[in-house]
């Protein structure tokens, strides 16, 4: 198993969030938000920083590949998950800076991204602990750091938003013109 590889995965759940976010269906969802703040940004502006949230939650490229995974690669999946840890987080605290909406549907699919990453950030952090606890004398450490690893990738992958009931066609709009968004991918 290549710690690349399951990197790669848990950074392509982010990337396939953010295009769906973006080509999800139409309608909105019912409810009316309590008093919400008066946006300060124009849609295009406020886009920008959206995608370049996006961005901030993309796991580095200098990420370590491992040719093999036995008991002397452990400190590098760790590093390859902590890598993941704070990509995620470093998300989670760039939507956190991120003003109110101008466009529709926008605070939702914010509140969305965060919770999808706070929970990819969550399984990486069970998943490193897991590995890092792992007995570097045991042969069968490979094995189980296998299955650890694609654990977390399944559940990462079940922790995707439904962005399906996005009413997000000012989202698209604004994205089509905002070069973050074109660097993250989604328009």
């Amino acid at each position: 198993m290549h710690a690349r590889r399951i990197t790669r995965r848990l950074a392509v759940v982010a990337a396939v969030v953010a295009v769906g976010a973006l080509t999800g269906g139409c309608g909105q969802t019912a409810g009316s938000p309590a008093a919400a703040p008066t946006p300060t940004l124009t849609a295009a502006e406020w886009t920008e920083q959206f995608c370049s949230a996006l961005l901030a939650a993309k796991v580095p490229s200098d990420v370590p590949t491992l040719d093999r995974l036995n008991r002397s690669d452990i400190p590098a999946v760790t590093k390859a998950l902590d890598a993941g840890i704070n990509a995620y987080g470093a998300g989670v605290s760039a939507f956190d800076k991120l003003g109110p909406s101008p466009v529709k549907s926008g605070d939702e699919a914010v509140a969305k991204f965060k919770t999808a990453l706070v929970k990819f950030k969550d399984v990486l952090t069970a998943a490193r602990d897991k590995i890092a606890g792992l007995p570097s004398d045991d042969p069968a450490t490979a094995a189980t750091a296998d299955q650890v690893l694609d654990a977390a990738n399944a559940e990462g992958k079940a922790a995707r938003p439904d962005v399906s009931g996005l009413d997000d066609t000012d989202l698209k709009a604004a994205a089509a013109s905002a070069p973050s968004c074109k660097a993250a991918g989604v328009n």
